[in-house]
């Protein structure tokens, strides 16, 4: 076969194993490249919460990155790793926020609150990599965004995606949240009941 870039690596997912895309921003995508390695070709893109990236079992360690090789809708080709995580079990973490915050948090807009829920969540060392993977939805009372918080310094939990849901302040002015549910990105893979292993 032919040579791949870099040299492989043991660090990757078992074949078929399904990973979502993780720490995409909104209005970007995440490349397939044919090969191994940031200046290869682009074989297809993936949105940022694209969630049907199937593992084919092989990894490469391309100048200090890892990527893996994919199968997506009949692609295959290498994301990094960097951007790809088994999505794990997704769970309420409101009050959680409410008690790292110390009350429930209140901002102008849901994208703002989005990033107080989302600086509540990551850590400081190493620094979390933070993300908004949609643009806002708001309606006439309520309104929600999503962030991905990645780079917890965990070896198992790599991050987790924030659904942010607020409701507009009876003053009509801001909004205030209602609730946060963070679905587990997982570096290992998944166990019972999608907790990272």
């Amino acid at each position: 076969g032919e040579v791949l870039p870099g040299e492989p690596s043991d660090s990757g997912p078992e074949q078929g194993a399904v990973l979502g895309v993780v720490g995409v921003t909104r209005d970007d995508v995440l490349n397939v490249r044919a090969r191994p390695g940031v200046d290869q070709d682009i074989v297809t893109t993936l949105s940022p919460t694209f969630d049907a990236v199937v593992a084919a079992g092989n990894a490469r360690l391309v100048d200090g990155g890892v990527w893996y090789e994919v199968e997506v809708e009949g692609d295959t080709g290498w994301v990094s790793s960097r951007f790809v995580a088994h999505l794990g079990a997704t769970t309420d973490v409101t009050a959680a926020v409410v008690a790292a915050l110390g009350a429930r948090p209140s901002a102008e807009t849901v994208v703002a609150l989005g990033e107080i829920v989302a600086g509540a969540r990551s850590s400081d060392e190493p620094p979390s990599r933070i993300t908004r993977t949609t643009v806002p939805e708001v309606d006439d009372d309520t309104g929600r965004v999503v962030y991905d918080v990645v780079g917890l310094g965990d070896d198992s939990v790599l991050g987790e995606r924030l659904a942010v849901i607020a409701a507009t302040d009876p003053s009509g002015d801001g909004f205030t949240v209602m609730a946060v549910e963070a679905t587990a990105f997982c570096a290992r893979g998944l166990g019972g009941e999608g907790l990272c292993l």
